[in-house]
């Protein structure tokens, strides 16, 4: 017969008896441990953004490059250790059921958190079938970053629930189409971001730190996230541009040479090569990236097409000359050069 200080498990396929001192002890521990991780988790974070800080400093090009002396005291976590400040009590005996077989649930990746500090523009989506006389039993509500000229502010889009008089059904308004599945990014958001990247030219670090200053804490790795999710949307774009690039009869062609990070080896670069391909009577321009400046690129590319092409004395385009769909001219700009004579 168990005692009134004991606790027993009545069907459990394993038992671990521990004695309570032990047991609140370890409770104090955890609480105490939970509170350290946090701060743990904050400081993580800080560090993260100290090693891009540095990393630019090393690597960044040479306009905006600046290697100062390093303090090494800032590297230090200053971490102290959990002091046990449970004292000696009588020992009582508890169990503890802990079933065998259990998997631990892993937690996903978290989403990004969207500052209630940022305005919110709601639009409410009805079902599509009339439900007048039916009940509204709930809603359910949908939150996208999303920008206007200037600002940034939240897209809420709620749908409320309504059940069937009878109690049979349950309908609720179809939630739009966004472009990254289960993100929550609108269109408009993404269109800022590829914009101020691409042509206007602005690093990550640098449009973090821009949204940072509206109040929005914007991790560079889901802006990077966001950007390879729309790039892969504007595929079937450029599908049709090239395509519509190669039934022209006039094409103009060069390559340029640009600096590519190197996965193999973190912060260093080697030398790719930016194909254009350029339609002066649409204005068409289509840019077929290549990691060599050979022939391979340029001959997949023109396979297809049939018309005059004109480039500068670069011998890789000779092959072209022998090509009887295609018509090898010039370029007027290197006429003086050697290399046509």
């Amino acid at each position: 017969m168990t005692g009134i200080d004991d606790i027993a498990a009545v069907s459990s396929p394993e038992m671990v008896t521990i004695p309570r001192s032990e047991y609140e002890t370890l409770m104090s521990d955890n609480a105490l441990l939970r509170s350290s991780l946090k701060d743990v988790e904050a400081k993580v974070e800080w560090f993260k953004s100290e090693v891009d800080k540095f990393r630019r400093m090393l690597f960044a090009p040479s306009s905006e490059r600046f290697i100062s002396a390093l303090d090494s005291s800032q590297l230090d976590l200053g971490f102290t250790g959990v002091e046990n400040v449970s004292s000696p009590v009588a020992t009582e005996t508890i169990t503890i059921t802990r079933r065998k077989g259990g998997e631990e649930k892993r937690p996903g990746h978290p989403r990004l958190e969207l500052p209630e500090s940022l305005p919110r523009v709601v639009t409410v989506i009805e079902p599509k079938e009339d439900v007048t006389g039916w009940k509204k039993i709930g809603e359910e509500s949908s939150e996208y970053l999303a920008r206007r000229r200037g600002s940034t502010y939240v897209k809420r889009i709620v749908r409320p629930k309504y059940a069937a008089p009878d109690g049979e059904r349950v309908v609720i308004g179809e939630l739009p189409l966004m472009p990254i599945h289960k993100g929550n990014a609108d269109a408009s958001m993404l269109a800022y971001i590829i914009t101020n990247k691409f042509v206007y030219h602005l690093p990550w670090y640098r449009q973090r730190q821009m949204f940072k200053n509206e109040g929005l804490i914007l991790p560079e790795s889901t802006m990077i996230g966001w950007t390879r999710g729309a790039c892969n949307l504007l595929v079937p774009v450029y599908e049709l541009q090239k395509k519509q690039l190669l039934l022209s009869t006039y094409i103009q062609a060069d390559e340029t040479p640009i600096p590519v990070l190197s996965q193999d080896v973190p912060g260093s670069t080697h030398k790719g090569y930016f194909w254009v391909y350029f339609d002066p009577v649409t204005k068409t321009v289509v840019i077929d990236y290549q990691h060599g400046r050979g022939r391979e690129g340029p001959t997949a590319f023109l396979k297809e097409f049939k018309g005059a092409l004109q480039t500068d004395g670069y011998s890789v385009y000779d092959i072209f000359g022998r090509n009887e769909h295609i018509t090898l001219l010039a370029c007027i700009a290197h006429a003086r050069s050697y290399q046509y004579l």
